[in-house]
């Protein structure tokens, strides 16, 4: 054997020792402890996380049907109230006044068919006669006390200005009237002083149109003018009530003369209250009036006219028109009610006497007094994974992830509502047990326990890769070589641990994280 076939026998005896010792590092530092584990009999729990608001279970936001103006709120935040309860009324009159108008066009109407069912006598048509004319005296005698009210009107307002307030300023029916005393509040006394300037000018206007009025002489522009009028004269008036009434005496003004004074407005604003009341029932008075006569010029006609059949017919179509109207009134009066289909709490309550209420501004919300419910918004990728009916743990962000609290799967809706562009199905979640720390509007944490396998084969899902469309694992033998083993994996747990459903046996050992 020459030198160079020495040579490479002894090259290929060092490169056969390297390779072996290469593979005896390598299989024990595939051996370690860190990197076997055992297959084990456990449990693998699949759970879906989820974040949500509490709300109540039911809620409902209010607004009145009709625009008018609120004359009453009853409630405030935080109230509890029951199911109908009336939480806000709107200013009614003008309801009112049109239900009794309806009304009584339906009692004509009533009254005119009963007169065509009747048929028509002569004596009928002598009481018709004297209906009408007991009617137009009666009219005739409403419109004089009208005209006496209007003229009355002016009257205590002239009184109650040039005679009650006037003594407060200096030249009052000058262009430039200013206060006998001081007034600390410049807005309320140039306000004042501007509406005492604009009184004069009224005032002789005024007098001009109730000095043309005479017997049942007047018109309906004149009734406007005058009911205008009175409410300007009232508003100044409650403007030096406030001046008035937070006078304090000096050397220059006595207690006498502030006493004086005040009562002075005080007897002026009730005069005018009084004149604005006789000038509502006055005119009620006309109208109700006006109404008798034209029903008894109804009946007066309908008993001359006779009776034909398509009289009748008409007549009652007319009636039964006439409960449409009662019965539309009706429910416009009823819409001015604001009341709560629910019984429960008062969360908001944005409605102020004197303001003007529109079908389209919400004014108060409740919430029900039944439990709390938790509401979420479920990407489809979690949806599948969980029933009615899962129990859930339930972390508040108010109170820490230490405090749990139960719950369940109360809803799942059916259709989708998406976000942004994401499919998601909105779930509602019941407490199993009330609690009074759970409020509304707080950020829930929830997790549900969609699936759970116990008494089944587990190991860590790290020791599973894939070849060829096959899930494989290295099995570890006792006699520390290693081989491939074809495994079925079910469920994969929250922790990381995987079911094995066939391929495995309890004791063997895997190997994690080694080259496949």
């Amino acid at each position: 054997m020459n030198f160079f076939t020495r040579k490479k026998i002894f090259i290929i005896i060092i490169v056969l020792a390297v390779l072996g010792i290469g593979g005896v590092v390598y299989v024990k530092s595939q051996n370690t402890q860190g990197n076997i584990v055992k297959v084990v009999v456990g449990t693998v729990r699949e759970e879906v996380s989820l974040t949500g608001k509490t709300k109540p279970e039911k809620e409902v936001t209010l607004a009145f049907e009709t625009i008018g103006r609120i004359s009453k709120v009853n409630v405030s935040v935080g109230d509890k109230v029951y199911a109908g309860q009336v939480l806000a009324t709107q200013d009614s009159a003008g309801s009112v006044f049109s239900i009794n108008k309806a009304k009584s066009a339906l009692a004509s109407d009533i009254a005119d068919l009963s007169l065509l069912e009747k048929g028509t006598r002569s004596e009928d048509l002598a009481v018709s006669q004297t209906k009408v004319d007991n009617a137009e005296a009666s009219l005739a005698d409403a419109q004089r006390s009208f005209v006496d009210t209007l003229k009355d009107s002016f009257t205590k307002s002239d009184n109650a200005i040039r005679n009650n307030v006037d003594q407060l300023f200096t030249n009052p029916r000058s262009q430039n009237p200013d206060f006998v005393f001081t007034v600390s509040d410049q807005q309320l006394k140039t306000s004042i002083l501007q509406g005492r300037v604009a009184l004069e000018s009224m005032l002789l206007q005024w007098n001009a149109t109730v000095s043309s009025l005479s017997g049942t002489n007047y018109t309906v522009d004149a009734s406007i003018t005058v009911e205008t009028n009175l409410n300007t004269v009232r508003d100044f008036l409650d403007k030096v009530a406030l001046v008035v009434n937070i006078l304090s005496s000096n050397y220059s003004l006595s207690q006498t003369t502030i006493t004086t004074y005040k009562n002075d407005v005080s007897t002026a604003r009730s005069s005018i209250n009084t004149a604005i009341a006789n000038l509502s029932s006055a005119k009620e008075n006309v109208e109700n009036a006006l109404s008798a006569k034209n029903l008894a010029l109804n009946e007066l006609d309908l008993a001359k006219a006779g009776t034909v059949a398509e009289k009748i017919d008409a007549a009652r179509a007319k009636v039964e028109g006439d409960k449409a109207e009662v019965s539309l009134l009706e429910h416009d009066l009823q819409s001015r009610f604001l009341q709560t289909p629910i019984s429960g709490v008062v969360t908001k309550q944005e409605a102020k006497v004197g303001e003007i209420a529109s079908p389209s501004t919400a004014l108060i919300s409740i919430h029900s007094a039944g439990e709390l419910e938790i509401e979420v918004n479920v990407p489809e990728a979690d949806v599948a994974r969980i029933v009615v009916g899962n129990d859930a743990e339930v972390t508040l962000d108010a109170y820490g992830s230490d405090v749990l609290f139960k719950a369940k799967v109360l809803s799942i809706d059916p259709a989708e509502t998406l976000i942004d562009n994401v499919p998601t199905y909105k779930t509602t979640f019941a407490f199993t047990s009330p609690d009074a720390r759970i409020k509304s509007g707080m950020t829930a944490n929830i997790t549900i326990v969609s699936a759970k396998h116990e008494n089944v084969l587990v190991i860590p899902g790290r020791a599973i890769f894939e070849k060829e469309g096959k899930k494989f694992v290295n099995v570890l033998n006792d006699d520390g070589t290693v081989n491939l083993r074809d495994v079925t994996p079910g469920l994969k747990g929250i922790d990381g641990n995987v079911e094995i459903l066939n391929g495995l046996i309890e004791g063997e050992k895997v190997l994690i994280d080694i080259p496949k």
